[in-house]
């Protein structure tokens, strides 16, 4: 099974498993999507079918009264903005374009309740800088350590110390 014998075949076979499963979990995740996204648009349109159910939505602030604000949310790709909503709950600078993930609940009145609330900001940014600077440091040494060959033995070598 570990052997060099066949290697090319183990490689080939091992490539199309992994577009089998790939093209599989995408199929899986684009129904899934689907489905979440008509949930979602469903329970925007007419809030008293989903009475404190727990949702996720993207919503996009537009204006605020008290520490209520309307607010346009997101379903698929584009916002809907014919019927915005009222949310309450929600922490921070009260500005409209402030555009907030939420984890809430319609109540009777309609309006959604945010238990949760999270915002891109500078943080995540500098946390996804920081993750890339460690993948190029491990690529590098990776290349810097190791190189080919073309004997029998394994298809990486350690450096010599002489290079």
């Amino acid at each position: 099974m570990f052997s060099n014998k066949n290697a090319i075949p183990k490689c080939l076979g091992a490539l199309i498993i992994l577009l089998l499963l790939g093209s599989y979990a995408h199929y899986h995740g684009t129904i899934e999507g689907k489905k979440g996204v008509s949930h979602i648009s469903k329970c925007i349109i007419s809030p008293d079918q989903c009475l404190n159910e727990l949702l996720v939505i993207r919503i996009r602030t537009k204006s605020w009264s008290a520490n209520i604000a309307a607010a346009d949310v997101k379903i698929g790709k584009d916002y809907y903005t014919e019927k915005p909503i009222k949310v309450t709950g929600i922490h921070g600078k009260q500005h409209a374009g402030r555009i907030i993930d939420l984890l809430g609940q319609f109540d009777e009145k309609q309006k959604f309740v945010a238990v949760r609330q999270r915002e891109d900001d500078w943080i995540q940014t500098t946390k996804y800088i920081v993750s890339l600077l460690g993948l190029g440091l491990c690529l590098w040494l990776f290349v810097a350590r190791y190189s080919f060959t073309t004997g029998p033995r394994l298809p990486m070598i350690p450096r010599s110390v002489s290079r």
